[in-house]
């Protein structure tokens, strides 16, 4: 699951440096990660479609970008305006790569869906729906950003406007909805995020986060962020931890994206691991390919047998998969396996799914209950 910071501000000031301390978070990722994970969400409001007003002067974003090229960032716009596109050009050519639009607005509900596919080669545009508003009213914008299977769905858990609002759990009916009638759309989730409500989302079926205070007023922002990946890409979280196997986990994810970037989704499982295998080398990181591992009691900690993984890297199981999508039996079973092992943290690389993104996943040893040899 991707989380992405918002900023909510009444001024540029504020915006720019939380900008700055979100791509400190994104610092360690290699390139080839930072298109898919390097996203940070700036909420604009008008004061009248929302019940107050935020900092809305794209030539101010549009300054920094040119000022401060080492900003390696992916700006979410999000328009909680009563006239978005009178204002959409202006954030596209101010860097934004995704602008979200609000259903409700008026301009929205008379526009054709052609207009709004002529912005989608400049930067991707999705949707957005308020908590009180019907799923129904969604339905007919679906196709709005070229095609279903490349639709983008905001759903608000807060009512627009102010951060740190409480997460309505009404909005979690949405999500099942969309995700179980429209299972191509990517939906996101922005608004009352924490370590309970983001597990609440991500089970209902959400791909992305958008989190506000919790980061932003936490004494630690970066670890906060950390802690919301970790929880929603792990399912436990130990908050005294720091990421586990940090500088490996970023290189690995560099390689498992550079595998998909040269390879694509479209070839079989033993492709995939013997690029893998050169990509390692090329970046010599050791490995070893297809080991037997071995699997313990979770009651009395003897072994009960072994189990053949894809890879170890260093103390880090790998596992790949080919389906075009990422279902939770695949997730379930490397998650018990991980549980009842010596291993502390896996990974399940789907290069099948169109979405690509690498599942990180921990258990660490104090809970486990092995008997060593």
């Amino acid at each position: 699951m991707l989380i992405i910071p918002t900023i909510n501000c009444g001024d540029f000031a504020c915006v720019a440096e939380k900008l700055k301390k979100a791509g400190e978070f994104f610092s360690g990722l290699p390139a080839e990660a930072l298109t898919k994970e390097g996203w940070v969400q700036i909420d604009i409001a008008d004061g009248k479609f929302t019940s107050h007003s935020t900092w809305n002067q794209p030539k101010d974003l549009e300054k920094l970008k040119i000022e401060n090229l080492k900003l390696k960032i992916n700006p979410e716009v999000h328009l909680m305006v009563e006239n978005p596109l009178a204002v959409i050009d202006d954030w596209i050519k101010a860097g934004a790569k995704r602008i979200i639009i609000h259903i409700e607005t008026l301009e929205l509900k008379s526009l054709k869906i052609e207009k709004l596919k002529n912005y989608a080669s400049d930067c991707e545009i999705g949707l957005a729906i308020n908590p009180e508003t019907p799923i129904e009213d969604l339905i007919p914008f679906l196709s709005a950003t070229i095609d279903s299977s490349k639709s983008f769905m905001q759903i608000l858990a807060v009512n627009p406007g102010l951060s740190g609002q409480k997460f309505q759990p009404q909005v979690l009916d949405k999500i099942k909805f969309l995700k179980k009638n429209f299972p191509d759309v990517i939906i996101e989730v922005d608004g009352g995020i924490n370590l309970e409500t983001a597990r609440l989302c991500q089970e209902a079926g959400a791909d992305i986060l958008a989190v506000g205070s919790y980061i932003w007023e936490s004494e630690k922002p970066q670890k906060a962020y950390e802690d919301l990946q970790i929880a929603t890409n792990v399912g436990q979280i130990d908050t005294n931890r720091e990421l586990l196997y940090k500088e490996l986990s970023y290189k690995l994810q560099g390689v498992f994206y550079n595998v998909r970037n040269k390879y694509g989704m479209y070839h079989k499982e033993k492709i995939y691991h013997n690029a893998l295998k050169e990509e390692f080398q090329n970046n010599q990181i050791s490995y070893i390919s297809e080991p037997r591992i071995d699997i313990f009691s979770v009651t009395s900690g003897k072994k009960l047998g072994s189990y053949v993984p894809d890879f170890i890297v260093d103390s880090i199981i790998i596992e790949l998969k080919t389906s075009p999508f990422t279902i939770k039996d695949m997730e379930m079973q490397l998650i018990e396996y991980l549980k009842s092992s010596k291993y502390e943290l896996a990974y399940l690389v789907n290069f099948g799914e169109k979405y690509f993104k690498p599942k990180r996943y921990i258990h660490t040893k104090d809970r486990k209950n092995i008997i060593s040899d």
